[in-house]
């Protein structure tokens, strides 16, 4: 498969309950960053995608990441290459484009990834890894608590549970909520600015 090029059978697409900006099936984004642990997410969701009524249309773009094992990708190809409205690339340079163009994010809980969704201001579905550290755990739960995502903790990764979810966010009205602030990095420059000017 070349980068970043459309893998998309001809299908017809079902009928949809749900009522998207644009006017088509809802868009879903699924992408875990740089893939080398991500598969699990995507066959996960790919087998709920499955499993759903016909009256059920979603458009799905599925990002693997340069890491996910060539053996991992053949794989998801074979068995779920033909769905309707889905398109898998291998990479994508550009993921501010199609967080855009989504209705709703799926993805892992990396601080780049979570920084980029506050930004986009994407509804969005984490599913965090928890080894061999729980840093991307603490961070889903965190602004999941405060109401920016939604969750699926990584115990419960099933097919039923995240395409639920899924939808649940596609219905649901985001509430309103402030921005997430950004500025961290400033303030650190500026504290450590003001403890070196102190110590002068």
């Amino acid at each position: 498969m070349s980068t970043a090029s459309p893998r998309r059978p001809p299908a017809l697409r079902t009928q949809t309950e749900a009522s998207p900006s644009d006017g088509g099936a809802p868009r879903v984004l699924v992408t875990t960053g740089g893939g080398g642990d991500g598969s699990d997410v995507v066959e996960a969701y790919l087998e709920g995608l499955l499993g759903l009524p016909r009256r059920f249309a979603l458009r799905t773009t599925i990002v693997f990441g340069p890491q996910m094992a060539a053996s991992r990708r053949t794989r998801i190809l074979e068995r779920f290459g033909r769905l309707p409205d889905v398109t898998f690339f291998d990479f994508e340079p550009d993921l501010t484009r199609r967080y855009a163009e989504a209705d709703v994010v799926v993805s892992m809980a990396g601080y780049s990834t979570v920084c980029e969704l506050l930004s986009s201001g994407r509804r969005a579905v984490l599913v965090p890894r928890a080894e061999p550290v729980r840093e991307q755990l603490i961070r889903a739960r965190r602004f999941a608590d405060l109401g920016y995502f939604d969750l699926v903790e990584p115990g419960e990764l099933m097919p039923d549970r995240l395409i639920s979810q899924v939808l649940s966010a596609l219905h649901r009205d985001p509430a309103p909520l402030a921005p997430a602030d950004l500025g961290g990095l400033v303030r650190v420059v500026e504290r450590v600015r003001a403890l070196l000017d102190g110590g002068a």
